[in-house]
């Protein structure tokens, strides 16, 4: 029993610490999604259920804990050799080779991807990339249209894996989706980049007087097109 003193002290002096455990028959209620209610495993983790039913747990990837498979781009990322193709287990052993040229290690490389070679100290004595990696510079590479980086990028459709992620994907698709109407002070600024710059979108970019909201040249051209087409709509 407490010193009464102490008990003062708590948030609750009523709270009494106990000693029964949580009920390990009772059966967990399902919180997701009905479509996946009855092929829910509650005997499973989340990401082994989101795997199976065809799904993505973390949408910013494996933060840790899991070996990534730079190489196998059609496992589930967990460096698996079960799950590797035949060709890609071709691939790991020749890259194996120390006796392959610079050229041969560039075709077997992934893209985006570059072979680091240490010595037996840890230190780097060689570096073989992809032909062009290192020749595009920050320029072109921010001037891309399919850029991740952008806010107006989407995601590449993937087709459903499972019967499960098709009725998702049914249900998603037969929802009516809410238009977004342009507020009056959105198409005033619209209005002025128009009458100031035209149609010459990195002008409207580098406008530091209108473009307050720094919006990019990609993101005004699609706002700028989407205004002119309620205009044209309304006739106003």
């Amino acid at each position: 029993m407490a010193n009464p003193r102490a008990r003062k002290k708590l948030k609750n002096p009523k709270l009494r610490t106990s000693r029964r455990r949580k009920n390990p028959l009772k059966k967990a209620n399902f919180k997701g999604h009905p479509l996946f209610k009855d092929q829910w495993d509650p005997k499973e983790t989340l990401a082994k259920n989101y795997r199976r039913l065809g799904l993505v747990s973390k949408m910013n990837g494996i933060a840790g804990g899991i070996e990534k498979d730079l190489f196998n781009t059609n496992s589930a990322g967990e460096g698996d050799e079960d799950n590797l193709t035949a060709e890609e287990l071709e691939r790991r052993k020749k890259l194996a080779d120390s006796n392959l040229t610079d050229a041969e290690i560039r075709s077997l490389l992934p893209e985006g991807y570059a072979l680091i070679e240490r010595d037996d100290k840890g230190n780097i004595v060689n570096i073989v990339m992809q032909e062009g990696d290192d020749d595009e510079n920050d320029e072109e590479v921010l001037n891309k249209e399919n850029d991740p980086l952008d806010s107006d990028y989407e995601l590449p459709v993937v087709k459903p894996k499972t019967a499960a992620t098709q009725a998702l994907e049914d249900l998603a698709n037969s929802m009516e989706k809410k238009k977004r109407w342009m507020s009056i002070g959105e198409r005033r600024i619209l209005q002025e980049f128009i009458e100031k710059h035209g149609d010459d979108y990195d002008a409207m970019f580098w406008d530091k007087k209108l473009n307050i909201q720094q919006y990019t040249a990609k993101q005004l051209k699609n706002r700028i097109t989407k205004y002119l087409k309620e205009k044209e709509q309304e006739g106003y």
